[in-house]
């Protein structure tokens, strides 16, 4: 009887499939750019649709788009890891449920982004505290000052289960590489913001445009790492990888603590330059972001 399944497609065809699609979304992330700069000050229905430093429009929608892919594929990835870990009788990936707390951290991000809500979050009280505590305090991106510990957790997080998982597969490394370095860079541009804003206004514009193109670029390439890496995991996983696993037992080692550590410094290097670019700021008495007036007419 002859057989009419289909056969399954090949490696090769899914990493070109995979591949073609990650330039899809990188020619997306251009077009918005692109937007930004000819169209961020059109508006329409109350919105600035193109404006990368505006919430509720397309680029926050694609952020979230992402965002939202990246957790559906790393929670499939904890289950094939759990897979492959019964398939062989072996600890091979350690604490696969590891990738449920990113799943849950990638689409709390993506809901967020959709919905606005670290800018919304306390908005009133922290911007009360940095006003009454520290007036420099008050220049600076105040969902980084409420959510720093989060953030330091979550990319402590990262970097330990990056340095285990892709240190198998070059591809994958580089990607994440590449996806954590946009991340530091957007983020300490983000915290620096206020010298565009306020003394060099005629860089605004670049420096959003440069920064969500960072954001924007380091998400993509998280996106690409991780379906990449199970890609590998589903399609070339093979007895060599599985001898080359049992060499790393462990996943919290000497070496992969000195690489979170190394990243934990990185972003406290950027929180210092942060803070020192507010300080200078605060000191040419300039009046407070309309925010802060906003949250201390509202004030008892």
């Amino acid at each position: 009887m002859k057989n009419n399944l289909p056969r399954p497609l090949s490696k090769e065809v899914i990493q070109t499939w995979l591949n073609t699609y990650g330039w899809i979304l990188a020619g997306c992330i251009l077009l918005l750019g692109i937007g930004h700069i000819l169209g961020s000050g059109w508006e329409t229905g109350g919105m600035r649709w193109f404006h990368l430093d505006r919430e509720r429009n397309l680029p926050t929608w694609f952020t979230g788009f992402i965002l939202l892919q990246f957790g559906a594929l790393v929670f499939i990835t904890g289950l094939v890891e759990y897979a492959l870990n019964q398939k062989y009788k072996q600890r091979l990936f350690p604490a696969p449920w590891l990738w449920f707390l990113v799943a849950a951290v990638a689409l709390g991000m993506s809901l967020d982004e959709i919905t606005i809500l670290h800018e919304n979050l306390f908005w009133r009280e922290i911007r009360l505290f940095s006003a009454d505590n520290n007036r420099s305090m008050a220049f600076m991106t105040q969902w980084q000052v409420i959510f720093a510990p989060p953030i330091l957790l979550i990319f402590s997080l990262l970097t330990f289960l990056f340095y285990h998982r892709f240190k198998i597969n070059a591809i994958v490394r580089r990607l994440a590489i590449t996806a954590l370095t946009c991340w530091v860079l957007a983020i300490t541009l983000e915290g620096t913001r206020s010298i565009f804003k306020y003394v060099f206004k005629d860089l605004y514009t670049w420096e959003v445009l440069l920064e969500e193109l960072l954001e924007l670029g380091g998400a993509l390439a998280l996106l690409l790492a991780v379906t990449h890496y199970l890609n590998f995991l589903t399609g070339s996983f093979n007895e060599r990888y599985h001898q080359q696993l049992l060499q790393y037992p462990k996943m919290f080692t000497p070496r992969s603590l000195q690489w979170v550590v190394i990243a934990i410094g990185t972003l406290l290097l950027s929180a210092a330059l942060a803070y020192g670019v507010a300080k200078h700021v605060a000191s040419k008495s300039i009046e407070l972001p309309a925010l802060h007036q906003r949250a201390l007419n509202r004030s008892p």
